[in-house]
């Protein structure tokens, strides 16, 4: 039994998406990354890094979200400035609501089995593909929920066909357009009028990821459901009206728990993690407004 215990400094740093979806209510979604800090750094199994016997880290990285509610107490309505959005145009009859698909490769970043250079550069590269729809609230401001599904090789032993990880998963994530962002508070003094004329954008996305993995190993296959972190970029390229091609690198880490393979302790689950890039192209449509 492994019955090591320490004391630990930590510190964190997330992101907060805050929507207001009535007078006084807020949804808000917090992806964090803590790190812990061991005060007693080589020391075997002492403090909180306690993965092995004579571990070198002098620190453990987590990763947690926080989703909930938020109610304001105040005397009065909270004021909200409203800003002009192209769905207010009476040229472009929408209302923010859109969708999109998109496909592209994925590999896993963090396996040294992957890059022992067993594996050619072809088949360490897997699939990526995802379905999705949200809204912009403004112009440049935007949530997006998305269903994905990716693989990948993960290892190769010897001259044995590599073994693949799987990913099902759902992920919500905010969408800040920093490009729209920056002409929206100095377009006048640049020229532009409205934010919408543009037909480039960049953005920045992050958020929670929850799913399910398959990862294939030599003689067992590991199932777990895990709660993940996603972010990445997203260049936006208006070529109608409606529709947008778009294009996303995109990094995920994905913790799961799977046994142990020293003989040590065969019978004990250890905590593993994926760190997945993946770059994808498709499209983004609007959708018009419906009139009653």
């Amino acid at each position: 039994k492994l019955a090591d215990h320490g004391d630990a400094l930590s510190a964190h740093v997330g992101l907060n998406f805050d929507m207001r979806i009535y007078d006084r209510l807020h949804l808000f979604v917090e992806p964090q990354v803590n790190l812990f800090f061991n005060p007693r750094h080589g020391s075997p199994r002492k403090g909180i890094a306690i993965s092995s016997a004579g571990d070198w880290r002098s620190y453990m990285p987590a990763f947690n979200t926080f989703v909930g509610l938020a109610y304001n107490f105040g005397q009065t309505k909270p004021k909200v400035q409203r800003l002009s959005g192209s769905w207010k145009n009476p040229k472009l009859d929408w209302n923010g609501y859109y969708v999109s698909a998109l496909a592209g490769l994925q590999f896993q970043s963090n396996s040294r089995l992957v890059w022992k250079g067993n594996m050619t550069a072809g088949e360490r590269v897997g699939m990526h593909y995802s379905l999705g729809g949200g809204r912009w609230f403004n112009e440049f401001l935007a949530i997006r929920a998305s269903a994905s599904y990716s693989q990948n090789n993960w290892v190769k032993y010897l001259s044995a066909k590599p073994l693949r990880s799987r990913y099902m998963s759902v992920r919500l994530e905010g969408v800040l357009d920093v490009l729209n962002m920056g002409r929206h508070l100095y377009g006048k003094s640049i020229g532009i009028e409205n934010p919408d004329d543009c037909f480039f954008g960049l953005a920045i996305l992050a958020g929670p990821e929850m799913g399910h993995m398959v990862k294939h190993d030599k003689t067992s296959k590991v199932h777990d459901h895990y709660v993940g972190l996603v972010g990445g970029l997203q260049a936006r390229f208006r070529v109608h009206k409606w529709v947008s091609v778009i294009a996303e690198p995109r990094f995920t880490v994905v913790p799961y728990t799977a046994p142990n393979s020293d003989v040590d302790a065969p019978n004990d689950n250890r905590n593993y993690y994926d760190a997945l890039l993946n770059f994808n192209v498709g499209i983004e449509v609007r959708i018009p407004a419906r009139h009653k």
